[in-house]
């Protein structure tokens, strides 16, 4: 790492980490106390309030990261702008004007106002028109991406 000049170390998903039998945990906790004191780079930890929960299961590695919520999107022009940065990445034939007014109210709605959510909304949307042979996303496909379980739910259904 040093070699490469890293100079942060970003992890993402950590709340996984609570799928882990106790001692796993522990020993994940542990390596990343490792880390921090052998790199000596920040290190940023991104996840669920899961992630926080298991931080705090020890005293020391809870003391090395600073919980930081980000707030939910607001039906604002920062939201309608990242929707439509978004929609440039979609491999569709067609723009789908996502940042119009009824389909962004609709994405807003159905997201629950959380970045996660949006994107696999928009993903499952995306997939779908492609597998249906649309050239973009229309309303039908956002409500229909949007009922799909996800997370927690998926997980109970066993997806």
């Amino acid at each position: 790492m040093d070699q490469l000049q890293v100079r942060m170390l970003m992890i993402d998903e950590l709340h996984n980490i609570t799928r882990l039998p106790p001692r796993a945990q522990r020993d994940r906790l542990l390596l990343l106390k490792s880390l921090s004191n052998r790199l000596r780079l920040p290190i940023v930890a991104a996840g669920t309030r899961d992630a926080e929960v298991a931080l705090k299961t020890d005293e020391q590695t809870a003391n090395r990261f600073e919980p930081f919520v980000l707030p939910r999107w607001r039906l604002n022009q920062e939201f309608r702008s990242f929707v439509a940065s978004y929609e440039r990445l979609l491999p569709l034939p067609e723009p789908s004007n996502l940042a119009d007014r009824e389909p962004l109210t609709t994405l807003f709605n159905v997201s629950e106002g959380t970045i996660g959510r949006v994107v696999r909304v928009l993903q499952r949307a995306t997939e779908a028109a492609i597998a249906g042979g649309k050239p973009r996303i229309d309303l039908a496909l956002i409500e229909a991406a949007a009922k799909l379980p996800y997370g927690k739910e998926r997980r109970a259904a066993g997806l």
